[in-house]
């Protein structure tokens, strides 16, 4: 099961005081801030007493010596005493350092009176794949509790490699509780899906520069639809692949769509840079770090489709919004559920008029083309209309937008999500609107076709709609449409 560990750190008043409220699995107790040089024994003793008397959860005690990157200095002997003694005074788990001269020993002694979790904090930078996995291993050999690899990271591939460690060793029926540090809350709240069994953060002072906040966590999980008893699988995982992704609900109506299933994998979001080089990476690793399938949004949608197998749809767009991750041999098989979803709400319109020429808007001129409608491009001038005017043989209209008439209109930029207006003024002859936009109220353009009596598929509406296709394309199965709805 996985742990949510609060990181308690600062004076002991301030520890007991969190300690009071906490709500968490376990409560990690930074002992070094409490004593980087040696304590009077009566006085170690004493506020051990004091911590185990005032907690509600479990106790995990950490006292870091400065070669691992924590505060203490001073004899080892000494150190090893005051975790016995913690374990004594009835804390549930020591943390031993992977560096600790008879490590073995140790643990096996300690052992006794509490569970025992082994961290490397001494890594410049994230370890191979194969490195850190021996590295871990060599851990549970030692029959821990958890098994903690910690790094500094500051590239998309130190967060991959993370990903890989988490799913490896889980994979493997270990514990890992992989801590890669100066990632965002976000990437931290991920790592659970991909078989981390503990993440840890901050209540309180930061136990290190950058490290999340427990609120900050519990924020993301809650957002993506996750309940706690549902982190720590084992089983692989989906995500939604874009940057900015943060914002994202796809997490939210997946989740409840697998959780009333049966399925046990989980959905969450996963930011990827903006480069052609980051989206080859990742479908590349994808079946070494768990991910089953990946949805696709803005801006790697063009990028998805140079790195596929793509279908028809895809080949025709030049954009996939779906990964469906099989065989690692094998590039990943992929569609446009943007295209399958607007064909079929576009059936029977006669004239179709798409706003914007990007990945959606030529998902949805492919959509009309489909369906027989006749078709007109409302983009600015320049190199992307006029290629999507070329490639789906379509008339491409900007100054003259507000004299097209049209029973069907898809809005499909970005413009609505921070609450701009309509990038058109008058929708003729409307009678359905499609916003591929989702924002907390009516985006302008849905205003403008409400008020000219349009029937109108919000963004969500269409979220839900493109969801049920990516569903269908990764499972075989039919999603249960009306639970994805109930979250939104």
């Amino acid at each position: 099961m996985h742990e949510r560990t609060a990181t308690l750190s600062g004076n002991l008043p301030a520890m007991l005081r969190a300690l009071e409220s906490l709500d968490a699995d376990l409560a990690e107790v930074r002992l070094d801030s409490l004593w980087p040089e040696p304590p009077r024994e009566g006085d170690a003793i004493e506020a051990l007493l004091a911590l185990t008397d005032a907690a509600t959860v479990p106790l995990l005690a950490t006292l870091r010596p400065k070669r691992q990157g924590g505060a203490y200095e001073g004899p080892e002997d000494i150190r090893l005493n005051l975790l016995a003694a913690a374990a004594k005074a009835g804390f549930a788990e020591v943390d031993l350092e992977a560096d600790l001269a008879e490590l073995a020993g140790v643990s096996r002694i300690l052992r006794d009176d509490a569970r025992i979790t082994v961290s490397d904090h001494g890594m410049p930078a994230a370890p191979s794949r194969d490195a850190g996995v021996r590295e871990l291993q060599a851990m549970q050999d030692l029959h821990t509790h958890r098994q903690k690899i910690a790094y500094p990271s500051g590239s998309f591939l130190d967060e991959l490699r993370a990903l890989e460690l988490c799913f490896a060793h889980a994979e493997r029926n270990g514990e890992p509780a992989i801590a890669p540090m100066g990632t965002s809350p976000a990437f931290r709240a991920l790592l659970p899906l991909a078989g981390n069994q503990r993440t840890y953060a901050h209540v309180g002072a930061e136990a290190f520069p950058g490290q999340p906040s427990l609120a900050d966590l519990e924020a993301t999980w809650k957002h993506w639809g996750l309940e706690h008893d549902e982190l720590g699988g084992r089983d692989g995982w989906y995500a939604v692949l874009g940057d900015p992704v943060e914002h994202s609900l796809s997490p939210r109506i997946h989740n409840a769509a697998l959780r009333h299933a049966g399925r046990t994998p989980r959905y969450g979001a996963l930011r990827v840079p903006d480069s052609i080089g980051a989206v080859r990476l990742l479908t590349g690793v994808a079946t070494r770090i768990g991910l089953r399938g990946a949805s696709v949004t803005m801006p790697l949608k063009h990028h998805a489709a140079q790195a596929c197998d793509g279908d028809a749809s895809v080949q025709a767009i030049g954009a996939a919004n779906c990964f469906r991750f099989d065989d690692p041999n094998q590039k990943a098989p992929a569609t446009n559920t943007d295209a399958s979803a607007l064909r079929r709400l576009l059936e029977g319109a006669q004239h179709v008029a798409v706003i914007g020429a990007g990945g959606a808007g030529r998902a949805a001129l492919w959509a009309a083309k489909q369906v027989g409608a006749d078709t007109t491009l409302v983009a600015r001038p320049g190199d992307r209309a006029d290629r999507a005017a070329t490639d789906f043989d379509v008339p491409a209209v900007w100054s003259a937008r507000d004299r097209i008439e049209a029973d069907a209109w898809v809005q499909a930029t970005p413009l609505g999500m921070h609450g701009e207006a309509s990038p058109v003024a008058r929708v003729e002859g409307i009678e359905q609107a499609i916003e591929l936009v989702y924002a907390a109220g009516p985006t302008g353009f849905e205003a403008l076709a409400q008020s000219a009596g349009a029937k109108v598929t919000d963004g969500r509406t269409f979220l839900i709609e493109q969801a049920v296709d990516a569903y269908h394309f990764w499972t075989g199965d039919a999603p249960e449409r009306s639970v994805m709805e109930a979250v939104l």
